[in-house]
C-alpha cells in the first residue's frame, strides 16, 4: 500500500489549476477541461534528449547525474535544471535496478522551482509520485491524471500511474477500473494497458474479500493477455505469473 505523504501534496501544490478543486464523479472517467498548457515543453524535452545523447556517446549515467546535480544545486530556482537532475537520477536508478525507487531527497527537487504551466514537468511530478509509492487524495489524482491524458490520451506512463495510484487509495478501485478499461479500448495491443487492467481487476477482487470469482478470473485473463504481449524481460513478468497463481490458489480455498 502507498503511504500518504506531505511530499506528495507538496509536489502538486502549484500543479493544480483552479478548476482542479471542484468535485468530480469518481465512478466514471470525468470530462476534465482541456486547459491549454501555456508554457513550452521544449526545454524539458531538450534536457532529456541531451542526457540520452551523452549516455549514447559513452558517458556513464552516474557521471551525467552528478553533473546535473551540481547544476541543479547551483541553480535552485531553475526548473529545467531540477528536472534534468531528476531525469538523470532516475536513469541511474533504473539502470542499476528497474524496480528501485528514487530517494525522496531527489523527488523533493521538483518542488523547489516554479516551472509555470508545463505539461512535461507536471507529468514527471505525477508519475514519479506514484513510482515512489506515495498517494494523492483521490480527487486530485484523477484531476491531474485526466488533464495530462486529455492532451495525450495514449500516454501509457500517465495512465498506468493513475491506475496504480487509484488502486491503492481507499475507494479508488472502481475509478481505476474505468481508466483501465478505457486504456485497453484505446490500445488493445498494448501490454501495458492489459497489465493495468489486470491490476484494476485484482484491486476489485481484493476489495471483495477475494470472494468474487468472476472478477478474479478477469484479473487472470488480463495478466495472461499481458504475458502474451510483453517481452519476457519486462519487469512485471514474474509478478504477473505469481499473481495468477495466487488468485487461483485463493479461489480453490474459497470454493
Amino acid at each position: 500500500m502507498r503511504n500518504w505523504s506531505l511530499l506528495a501534496l507538496l509536489l502538486f501544490a502549484t500543479a493544480l489549476p483552479n478548476w482542479a478543486y471542484s468535485q468530480v464523479n469518481s465512478l466514471a472517467v470525468p470530462a476534465i477541461p482541456n486547459r491549454a498548457w501555456t508554457a513550452s515543453d521544449k526545454p524539458y524535452d531538450d534536457a532529456v534528449q541531451q542526457i540520452r545523447d551523452e549516455y549514447a556517446h559513452g558517458q556513464k549515467m552516474e557521471a551525467i547525474a552528478q553533473k546535473r546535480r551540481s547544476i541543479a544545486l547551483a541553480n535552485p530556482k531553475d526548473p529545467v535544471a531540477q528536472f534534468a537532475w531528476v531525469c538523470a537520477a532516475r536513469g541511474v536508478s533504473r539502470l542499476n535496478n528497474p524496480k528501485s525507487l528514487l530517494p525522496l531527497e531527489i523527488l523533493d527537487t521538483l518542488t523547489k522551482a516554479d516551472p509555470g504551466n508545463v505539461r512535461e514537468y507536471t507529468r514527471y511530478r505525477f508519475c514519479l509520485t506514484e513510482e515512489a509509492y506515495l498517494m494523492l487524495p483521490i480527487g486530485n489524482a484523477e484531476l491531474i491524471g485526466n488533464r495530462l491524458l486529455a492532451s495525450d490520451p495514449k500516454d501509457d506512463w500517465v495512465r498506468t500511474s493513475l491506475i496504480n495510484m487509484l488502486c491503492d487509495i481507499p475507494g479508488g478501485s472502481q475509478p481505476a477500473l474505468h481508466y483501465a478499461l478505457d486504456g485497453v479500448k484505446k490500445e488493445p495491443n498494448s501490454f501495458k494497458a492489459h497489465v493495468s487492467l489486470g491490476e484494476a481487476y485484482f484491486s476489485r477482487w481484493e476489495a471483495s474479500g477475494r470472494k468474487n470469482k468472476a472478477v478474479g478470473n478477469k484479473a487472470i485473463s488480463e495478466y495472461q493477455a499481458y504475458l502474451k504481449l510483453a517481452p519476457a524481460s519486462d519487469s512485471f513478468h514474474d509478478y504477473a505469473l505469481n499473481y495468477i497463481k495466487y488468485i487461483q490458489r485463493e479461489q480453490v480455498q474459497h470454493g
